[in-house]
């Protein structure tokens, strides 16, 4: 049993395939696992991953609608956060600052 404290801070890290985001699926209760049960306390507010053809169609840019995402989340009232691949298109300045922001939370 794996049991994540509160104020813990937890980074999944790996190859493209290898199941993070089905772990973050099967946090959310969005699928079931094939054995065993994950139990957590509280609300979630999760930020997924974006599509760059969502983008298409969109005046902002993939960096920027990633942002908004974040600004409007992070900032909810919850127990659990979860970022799908928090830094995808954002430039080496808009990294710095999620994570520091993600270090003040």
């Amino acid at each position: 049993m794996t049991i994540i404290a509160a104020g813990e801070r937890i980074a999944l890290i790996g190859p493209n395939g290898i199941g993070k985001s089905t772990l973050l699926n099967l946090i959310r209760n969005k699928i079931q696992p094939d054995h065993g049960r994950i139990i957590h306390h509280g609300e979630i507010n999760y930020i997924p991953q974006i599509d760059y053809t969502d983008t298409i169609n969109d005046p902002k840019s993939a960096g920027e609608k990633r942002l908004t995402l974040i600004e409007n989340i992070i900032w909810l009232p919850g127990s659990l956060l979860l970022l799908d691949e928090p830094t995808v298109y954002l430039d080496e300045n808009n990294i710095e600052n999620l994570l520091y922001l993600l270090k003040k939370l």
